[in-house]
């Protein structure tokens, strides 16, 4: 049997959330809100498929790789840590892996697909990547099992979960099919074998992508485009429910925003702290127009978040101008 005596405290968003409980796992306190406020910012991103917008679009106000990885990395380093990415090829290569630095004392941050995952509320509902933290192996009579920690585990009365599945429920439950996407955050990484490469997330050809406030007008337009549809299909409206998702949870600006705003009041920017949370209550009260408009199968509220959406970016270009030179990213 490897495993670590690891626990999780609630996370607003699973990356940020894992990468400060392996932190903490390792007597390093560094909180979400600094993670995001010191290294991320408060920033706005959309991609999309120009072919099809609806369906394609994704919020990456926090991505996984890129220049936030490297940004993360920067402020990891202050503490004397890396983190490290990796995309693992086969199965027993993973099992390797993980059970190799498990055995070190350093605990493996997965992928995992919303939509298999049981505990979750949105099990079966919408596929998402999510972040988990592998932190055990073992065996039981003829089978293994893995034991994880969910920061952000979606649950009523829980801020966090801890559990163990059978090996082959947990490789049904994780993202990719060519191969398995796994962090690590340590002084030197354990393992490197050929069989696991830095991981890269392609883009597809087609992908447009925005940053900022010009991000916000963006979609704005889009919105604007799609208000003057005749109806609302019943996939449409699916799609529009995944979209309410993107702004009030995994990582879109309702939870940046919370997160930004906590940062504000640690560092005692109380005047700047009030006009953050004045804008997380209009983006959590704009979103719900998104959600009226499949519920009630009532295109005009699209219309209505188009509108709504022009107004907040003149708000958030107003709320960056006023923020310490730092944070102006």
């Amino acid at each position: 049997m490897s495993s670590l005596k690891y626990h999780s405290q609630k996370g607003e968003i699973c990356f940020l959330g894992s990468i400060s409980n392996i932190l903490q796992y390792y007597n390093v306190i560094l909180s979400e809100s600094i993670l995001l406020a010191e290294s991320v910012g408060l920033d706005f991103r959309i991609k999309y498929d120009q072919k099809s917008f609806l369906d394609s679009l994704w919020l990456e106000c926090v991505n996984f790789t890129g220049s936030d990885y490297a940004k993360i990395n920067r402020l990891l380093s202050s503490r004397n840590y890396q983190l490290f990415s990796y995309a693992i090829k086969g199965e027993q290569q993973l099992y390797d892996f993980l059970f190799t630095n498990i055995s070190n004392g350093i605990p493996i941050m997965v992928s995992l697909d919303l939509y298999n995952l049981t505990y979750h509320n949105l099990y079966k509902k919408i596929h998402f990547d999510h972040i988990v933290v592998i932190y055990g192996i073992e065996k039981q009579e003829s089978e293994f099992k893995v034991h994880l920690s969910d920061c952000c585990p979606s649950i009523i009365n829980s801020s966090y979960y801890e559990g163990y599945f059978t090996w082959r429920d947990f490789i049904l439950m994780l993202s990719g099919k060519e191969s398995y996407q796994v962090w690590c955050i340590d002084k030197e990484i354990f393992n490197k074998s050929s069989d696991s490469i830095s991981l890269v997330y392609p883009i597809c050809e087609h992908t447009l992508s925005y940053s900022g406030v010009s991000a916000i007008h963006q979609l704005s337009k889009l919105y604007n485009k799609l208000s003057r549809q005749t109806r609302l299909t019943d996939e449409m409206k699916v799609q529009l429910r995944r979209h309410y998702c993107l702004f009030t949870g995994f990582g879109g600006p309702v939870v940046t925003r919370k997160l930004f705003y906590s940062y504000l009041l640690e560092k005692n920017y109380k005047e700047l702290a009030q006009e953050c949370q004045k804008i997380i209550k209009t983006w959590n009260l704009i979103s719900k127009n998104l959600m009226k408009a499949s519920v009630l199968d009532y295109i005009e509220y699209i219309s209505v978040f188009s509108k709504n959406l022009e107004e907040i970016a003149e708000c958030e270009d107003v709320f960056i101008h006023k923020l310490p030179i730092e944070q102006q990213l």
